[in-house]
Protein backbone atom coordinates (compact mmCIF):
# COMPACT_ATOMS: atom_id res chain seq x y z
CA UNK A 1 0.00 0.00 0.00
CA UNK A 2 2.67 2.52 0.95
CA UNK A 3 4.56 1.73 -2.25
CA UNK A 4 1.49 2.55 -4.35
CA UNK A 5 0.93 5.81 -2.45
CA UNK A 6 4.50 6.99 -2.88
CA UNK A 7 4.57 5.81 -6.49
CA UNK A 8 1.45 7.85 -7.24
CA UNK A 9 3.00 10.91 -5.64
CA UNK A 10 6.34 10.67 -7.43
CA UNK A 11 4.64 9.83 -10.72
CA UNK A 12 2.59 13.02 -10.48
CA UNK A 13 5.35 15.31 -9.27
CA UNK A 14 7.69 14.07 -12.01
CA UNK A 15 5.22 15.00 -14.74
CA UNK A 16 3.49 17.94 -13.04
CA UNK A 17 5.11 20.73 -15.08
CA UNK A 18 4.54 19.23 -18.55
CA UNK A 19 0.98 18.19 -17.65
CA UNK A 20 0.08 21.68 -16.44
CA UNK A 21 1.88 23.37 -19.32
CA UNK A 22 -0.78 21.84 -21.58
CA UNK A 23 -3.40 24.06 -19.90
CA UNK A 24 -1.21 27.05 -19.05
CA UNK A 25 2.25 28.22 -20.02
CA UNK A 26 5.49 26.97 -18.49
CA UNK A 27 5.68 29.88 -16.03
CA UNK A 28 2.23 29.02 -14.68
CA UNK A 29 3.21 25.35 -14.54
CA UNK A 30 6.34 26.13 -12.55
CA UNK A 31 4.34 28.33 -10.16
CA UNK A 32 2.13 25.32 -9.49
CA UNK A 33 5.17 23.54 -8.05
CA UNK A 34 5.22 26.36 -5.48
CA UNK A 35 1.50 25.84 -4.78
CA UNK A 36 2.20 22.17 -4.07
CA UNK A 37 5.12 23.06 -1.77
CA UNK A 38 3.12 25.61 0.22
CA UNK A 39 0.16 23.24 0.50
CA UNK A 40 2.55 20.49 1.66
CA UNK A 41 3.80 22.66 4.53
CA UNK A 42 0.23 23.44 5.62
CA UNK A 43 -0.74 19.79 5.17
CA UNK A 44 2.06 18.52 7.41
CA UNK A 45 0.80 20.72 10.21
CA UNK A 46 -2.75 19.50 9.63
CA UNK A 47 -1.74 15.84 9.56
CA UNK A 48 0.25 16.36 12.74
CA UNK A 49 -2.81 17.77 14.46
CA UNK A 50 -5.12 15.08 13.10
CA UNK A 51 -2.72 12.37 14.27
CA UNK A 52 -3.95 13.01 17.80
CA UNK A 53 -7.50 12.03 16.82
CA UNK A 54 -7.33 9.59 13.90
CA UNK A 55 -5.58 6.25 13.55
CA UNK A 56 -2.50 6.35 11.35
CA UNK A 57 -4.06 3.87 8.92
CA UNK A 58 -6.94 6.30 8.31
CA UNK A 59 -4.57 9.28 8.01
CA UNK A 60 -2.58 7.38 5.43
CA UNK A 61 -5.65 6.27 3.48
CA UNK A 62 -7.11 9.79 3.55
CA UNK A 63 -3.76 11.15 2.36
CA UNK A 64 -3.67 8.79 -0.60
CA UNK A 65 -7.28 9.55 -1.50
CA UNK A 66 -6.72 13.31 -1.30
CA UNK A 67 -3.63 13.03 -3.45
CA UNK A 68 -5.55 10.95 -5.99
CA UNK A 69 -8.35 13.54 -5.96
CA UNK A 70 -5.84 16.31 -6.61
CA UNK A 71 -4.39 14.39 -9.55
CA UNK A 72 -7.90 13.77 -10.91
CA UNK A 73 -8.75 17.49 -10.66
CA UNK A 74 -5.57 18.37 -12.55
CA UNK A 75 -6.29 15.66 -15.14
CA UNK A 76 -9.79 17.01 -15.80
CA UNK A 77 -8.87 20.70 -15.51
CA UNK A 78 -9.89 23.00 -18.28
CA UNK A 79 -9.03 26.22 -16.46
CA UNK A 80 -6.10 27.53 -14.49
CA UNK A 81 -8.33 27.84 -11.41
CA UNK A 82 -8.99 24.08 -11.54
CA UNK A 83 -5.25 23.46 -11.89
CA UNK A 84 -4.55 25.60 -8.83
CA UNK A 85 -7.23 23.72 -6.86
CA UNK A 86 -5.91 20.32 -7.94
CA UNK A 87 -2.32 21.22 -7.07
CA UNK A 88 -3.42 22.55 -3.67
CA UNK A 89 -5.39 19.38 -2.89
CA UNK A 90 -2.58 17.09 -4.04
CA UNK A 91 -0.01 19.20 -2.24
CA UNK A 92 -1.77 19.02 1.12
CA UNK A 93 -0.58 15.46 1.57
CA UNK A 94 2.79 15.44 -0.18
CA UNK A 95 4.63 15.50 3.15
CA UNK A 96 2.28 12.99 4.76
CA UNK A 97 2.85 10.42 2.03
CA UNK A 98 6.54 10.44 2.96
CA UNK A 99 6.25 10.69 6.76
CA UNK A 100 3.46 8.17 7.46
CA UNK A 101 4.97 4.91 6.08
CA UNK A 102 7.47 4.40 8.93
CA UNK A 103 4.65 4.88 11.44
CA UNK A 104 2.46 2.40 9.55
CA UNK A 105 5.29 -0.15 9.51
CA UNK A 106 5.88 0.26 13.25
CA UNK A 107 2.18 -0.22 13.98
CA UNK A 108 1.86 -3.19 11.65
CA UNK A 109 5.04 -5.04 12.66
CA UNK A 110 6.05 -3.56 16.02
CA UNK A 111 9.27 -1.94 17.13
CA UNK A 112 11.39 -5.10 17.26
CA UNK A 113 13.38 -5.34 14.06
CA UNK A 114 11.92 -2.06 12.80
CA UNK A 115 15.07 -1.10 10.90
CA UNK A 116 15.21 -4.36 8.99
CA UNK A 117 11.47 -4.37 8.29
CA UNK A 118 11.34 -0.76 7.17
CA UNK A 119 14.41 -1.28 4.98
CA UNK A 120 12.53 -4.01 3.11
CA UNK A 121 9.44 -1.81 2.81
CA UNK A 122 11.66 0.99 1.50
CA UNK A 123 12.91 -1.25 -1.30
CA UNK A 124 9.32 -1.75 -2.48
CA UNK A 125 8.38 1.91 -1.94
CA UNK A 126 11.27 3.35 -3.89
CA UNK A 127 11.11 0.74 -6.62
CA UNK A 128 7.51 1.69 -7.34
CA UNK A 129 8.42 5.38 -6.97
CA UNK A 130 11.18 4.91 -9.54
CA UNK A 131 9.02 3.00 -12.01
CA UNK A 132 5.83 5.13 -11.81
CA UNK A 133 7.19 8.22 -13.64
CA UNK A 134 8.63 5.97 -16.34
CA UNK A 135 5.30 4.18 -16.84
CA UNK A 136 3.44 7.51 -16.99
CA UNK A 137 5.93 8.62 -19.65
CA UNK A 138 5.44 5.40 -21.61
CA UNK A 139 1.67 5.83 -21.46
CA UNK A 140 1.98 9.43 -22.60
CA UNK A 141 4.18 8.41 -25.52
CA UNK A 142 1.91 5.50 -26.40
CA UNK A 143 -1.37 7.40 -26.23
CA UNK A 144 -0.25 10.90 -27.18
CA UNK A 145 -1.52 12.40 -23.92
CA UNK A 146 -1.34 12.22 -20.15
CA UNK A 147 -4.90 10.94 -19.53
CA UNK A 148 -4.05 7.25 -19.13
CA UNK A 149 -0.96 7.93 -17.03
CA UNK A 150 -2.78 10.28 -14.68
CA UNK A 151 -5.67 7.79 -14.41
CA UNK A 152 -3.14 5.11 -13.45
CA UNK A 153 -1.77 7.36 -10.69
CA UNK A 154 -5.28 7.99 -9.34
CA UNK A 155 -5.92 4.22 -9.31
CA UNK A 156 -2.60 3.64 -7.54
CA UNK A 157 -3.57 6.09 -4.80
CA UNK A 158 -6.98 4.44 -4.39
CA UNK A 159 -5.47 0.95 -4.25
CA UNK A 160 -2.86 2.17 -1.79
CA UNK A 161 -5.59 3.52 0.50
CA UNK A 162 -7.64 0.33 0.26
CA UNK A 163 -4.60 -1.86 0.87
CA UNK A 164 -3.57 0.09 3.98
CA UNK A 165 -7.07 -0.07 5.45
CA UNK A 166 -7.39 -3.76 4.67
CA UNK A 167 -3.93 -4.65 5.98
CA UNK A 168 -4.37 -2.64 9.16
CA UNK A 169 -7.80 -4.09 9.89
CA UNK A 170 -9.68 -0.91 9.04
CA UNK A 171 -8.84 0.97 12.20
CA UNK A 172 -5.54 0.66 14.00
CA UNK A 173 -4.67 1.75 17.51
CA UNK A 174 -4.35 5.49 17.96
CA UNK A 175 -0.68 6.33 17.59
CA UNK A 176 -0.55 8.85 20.41
CA UNK A 177 0.25 11.76 18.11
CA UNK A 178 3.49 10.23 16.84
Amino acid sequence: GVALGLGGQVGFISHQVPVIALVGDRLFASLMVTVVAIAAAVGRLGIGLLSRFLPVSWLTAISYLLHGAGIAIVAMAETQAMIIAGCAVAGLVVGAIVMLPPIIVREAFGSNGFGRTFAMVNVAMYTVAAVAPWVVGLLRDGTGGYGAGLALLVVMEGLGAATILYAMGGVSQRNGGA
